[in-house]
């Protein structure tokens, strides 16, 4: 591999593609019809009882799955030991939560969550049960099975929380979060044929617990700036407000998030099998980097375009203030696109710590600028708190990546900037429609038409670059080398 990724990484790219384009698709349109249906009370206290078992799992995740797909030597003693310890972790987590309960909820003055809690703390025991298999289909980069799985997940999931929430309310999110789960647990068998065992092996356990205590670090520092911002909202500002929060970053951080979901499943795997081969290392990290920016800059900023006519028009009046935290949200995720290609490099090639540092600077300036902040402008400091913190940690990371590679983005800045020149081109045109026309008419019209701006001027920046825009993008998807338009130039023989 030295001009392109490998056939399979490319593959490997596309079906995680479907899979995390498909089911946040999915989750899109749950969102927004819930949305309709249930108050942002309601979302409130479902963010509680999510921020609370996310949490719980996350600190303490030992990173298993990350350190079996590192691991160049794994064996079924591994992946059954693995298998195990989660196992265990996350029938100790649903227990620890169930008997906390009352406390949480009184951490965040909202008993009325009790319940809710309980309820969704048998979500990881159930994911933990899932085939282990499927981190040896992740570390093959056979990524196939895995994707229809999680869409039928998210399928599940979905009907049900619409299907119950009229007569459910709240509880009918819940109900779709454990009907998911349990499909997952099940249809992980068939997707990825492995039979457990119990097996306990203190050797085997301290080798992959000396990668993942770093993928631990990592989560306790992000999971508890996650968990106090949200708890500063909640005491300061009430439910409603939560409910809020949660609404705005699940809209705003669905792009960011899916390809950042899509970069750490197919990039690290990736970085762990070339760790000594820096210059392919480099050649795929540029590819990544400018073709990630091409998908990311355009959808972030037609979305923060139309924020606030999107919920008005598709929210309504209940979800008012809503907007402008989407705009500095979905602004956070476009900055830290960076850090979510420098960060599965950091990790393939065997420098977790360095992410931990990250992690530390990023965690730090959310806690120490999130109560001040909420205290002082309302909801709104919630989403500006992340905004000194995510500039600061992509900078760290860039001097991380050069310690470790010569020249790392030799001959990307001039094309990312014209990426992002075109892209807000496009945006001021999306913005400028919605103030002319008014309604879902607007919206639709300012869409398409920003869209179309953006699109038509990656033909033309691409002409002007030499074809950089395109080179990108076939880099990471060889397979497009047979469309006419790549093919015809870069003088592809198909």
């Amino acid at each position: 591999m030295t001009h392109r990724l490998s056939a399979r990484t490319a593959q490997a790219f596309i079906w995680r593609g479907i899979q995390i384009w498909g089911v946040k698709a999915i989750f899109l349109i749950r969102t927004l019809v819930l949305a309709k249906l249930l108050m942002p009370d309601d979302f409130g206290l479902l963010a509680i009882a999510l921020v609370s078992v996310e949490f719980s799992t996350r600190i303490t995740d030992f990173g298993m799955v990350q350190a079996l797909v590192q691991k160049k030597d794994a064996e079924a003693s591994h992946y059954d030991v693995a298998w195990t310890l989660d196992v265990m972790r996350a029938a100790v987590v649903t227990g620890v939560v169930i008997v906390a309960a009352p406390w949480i909820a009184e951490l965040f003055s909202e008993p009325r969550a009790v319940g809710l809690l309980r309820a969704v703390a048998f979500k990881p025991l159930l994911m933990s049960l899932a085939s282990i298999g499927l981190a040896g289909q992740q570390r093959d980069l056979v990524l196939r099975p895995q994707a229809r799985l999680r869409l039928i997940e998210s399928l599940v999931n979905t009907v049900l929380a619409i299907g119950l929430a009229s007569s459910l309310g709240v509880w009918a999110m819940v109900a779709g979060l454990l009907g998911g789960a349990v499909v997952y647990l099940l249809g992980s068998y068939l997707a990825a044929p492995h039979r457990p065992r119990w097996r306990i092996d203190a050797g085997i356990a301290s080798g992959l617990v000396d990668f993942g205590r770093w993928v631990l670090i990592v989560n306790i520092l992000g999971m508890t700036a996650g968990l106090f911002l949200r708890i500063a909202i909640s005491r300061q500002l009430g439910t409603a407000a939560l409910g809020i929060y949660f609404l705005a970053s699940k809209l705003a951080f669905l792009l960011s998030d899916t390809v950042s979901d899509l970069l750490g499943s197919v990039t690290f795997p990736l970085y762990s099998r070339l760790q000594e081969e820096l210059h392919s290392i480099r050649t795929a990290l540029q590819g990544i980097l400018l073709s990630s920016y091409m998908i990311l800059a355009p959808a972030s900023i037609l979305l923060i375009a139309v924020a606030p006519t999107l919920t008005e028009v598709v929210l309504g009046e209940k979800w008012a203030g809503t907007g402008p935290l989407i705009r500095v949200l979905t602004l956070v995720g476009l900055i830290g696109l960076l850090g979510e290609v420098i960060v599965p490099v950091l990790y393939g090639m065997g420098r977790p710590q360095k992410v931990v540092v990250l992690e530390v600077v990023q965690s730090t300036l959310v806690v120490g600028l999130t109560w001040w902040l909420v205290g002082e402008i309302g909801i709104i400091g919630a989403g500006v708190a992340w905004l000194p913190a995510i500039v600061l940690s992509q900078l760290l990371g860039v001097r991380f990546l050069r310690e470790l590679i010569d020249r790392p983005f030799q001959g990307v800045a001039r094309p990312l900037l014209a990426v992002l020149g075109i892209c807000i081109l496009g945006g001021l045109v999306s913005w400028w429609v919605t103030l002319m026309v008014p309604g879902l008419g607007g919206l639709t019209l300012a869409v398409g038409l920003g869209g179309l701006v953006i699109l038509s001027l990656y033909a033309v920046g691409d002409n002007r670059l030499d074809s950089a825009l395109s080179g990108a993008v076939l880099s990471v998807f060889p397979q497009l080398a047979s469309w006419s338009y790549f093919s015809r130039r870069h003088h592809v023989q198909v």
